[in-house]
């Protein structure tokens, strides 16, 4: 009896013992798991080391990227670094003609055309009438009232040059070739395009910026272009407020209407009483040479009428607009600049 009863005790004892050092045991586990400098904490900062190391990796890369980009950039022209490109001649005189350029050399011709934007010698502005030009041993001339036809909605449309280095970037990198450019090089005008309204609603308030006629050529028009990867956005000035010709405000488009100021300048007086001499713009050369004919049915202009709130004028032919009220049904024949 007795030694059995020692035998019991001794494996209560053990069991006791036992009982301890497991606690112990995971005592110092969940010390080492849990605690500040457990096996979690370690692990999370193991893993958030990796993560800056791996951002730090990706800034390195970027940044490498960054400037491999940025010499490129740097170097003048180095899209066409292999190319001879000089303004051999400009003229105030011009014989118009059909082009037969492609809009990738017409997008080349006005960048070099912007690059030698000024007054002097072989330097162009907004009074050039003609402009020749040698790439590589190979001469281009273009000039005031030059056309040619584009495809515009599966319809091949007249397009005539309007001035050289007359409109406003919207974008001083416009051209991609690492210079600040201040004017688009081209300007060009559109044949009719189709009919359509100026507003739903018979109202010039908000003028060019707030019309329907801005935001369908902006969008729907423009994606039917041809050329719509080449066009540039440019600054155009508009009168927000009929009656108030200290409202000139600016947009910022690729396809636009030409206003009265850009057809006829600041001394036009029109049929029926509708006098603008609004600045919305500068005259373009092709509306200053005498043997230029606006001809053809009705077509809308971006500027409201000046003494009625529900109408914008149009014209019809060289020295004659009148207006019509903006919902009525005039041509679109926007311009847009290369």
């Amino acid at each position: 009896m007795k030694k059995v009863e020692i035998e019991k005790g001794i494996t209560i004892i053990t069991l006791i013992i036992t009982i301890i050092i497991l606690l112990i045991i995971a005592g110092i586990v969940i010390n080492l798991t849990l605690w500040n400098n457990g096996l979690f904490t370690i692990s999370k900062q193991v893993a958030k080391n990796y993560i800056n190391e791996y951002h730090k990796e990706l800034n390195l890369v970027n940044n490498t990227n960054n400037m491999i980009v940025n010499e490129f950039n740097n170097i003048p022209d180095y899209k066409n670094e292999h190319k001879k490109e000089t303004i051999e001649e400009v003229k105030t005189t011009h014989k118009v003609k059909k082009l037969e350029y492609d809009w990738t050399e017409l997008e080349n011709l006005a960048r070099i055309i912007s690059n030698n934007y000024g007054i002097n010698e072989r330097q162009v502005n907004n009074r050039t009438e003609e402009v020749t030009i040698t790439i590589d041993e190979k001469t281009y001339t273009l000039g005031i009232g030059d056309w040619l036809t584009i495809n515009y909605n599966d319809t091949n449309k007249r397009v005539s040059i309007l001035g050289f280095n007359h409109d406003e970037l919207s974008n001083t990198s416009s051209y991609n070739d690492g210079k600040t450019h201040k004017y688009a090089g081209i300007s060009f005008q559109l044949e009719k395009i189709e009919d359509n309204k100026m507003n739903p609603k018979d109202s010039n308030m908000g003028g060019w910026g707030d019309s329907f006629a801005r935001e369908r050529l902006n969008n729907i028009c423009l994606e039917n272009m041809e050329n719509k990867l080449y066009i540039k956005e440019v600054k155009k000035t508009y009168l927000a407020t009929y009656n108030n010709p200290k409202n000139l405000l600016k947009s910022n488009d690729k396809l636009w209407l030409l206003s009265c100021a850009e057809l006829y300048g600041n001394k036009f007086i029109g049929t029926s009483g509708h006098k603008q001499l609004i600045e919305e713009g500068e005259q373009y050369l092709y509306g200053i040479k005498e043997s230029t004919e606006w001809a053809g049915d009705y077509w809308w202009i971006r500027t409201p009428a000046l003494t009625d709130d529900k109408a914008f004028l149009h014209c019809y032919e060289k020295n004659n607009l009148n207006a019509t009220r903006a919902s009525g049904n005039n041509s679109y024949r926007p311009g847009f600049c290369i």
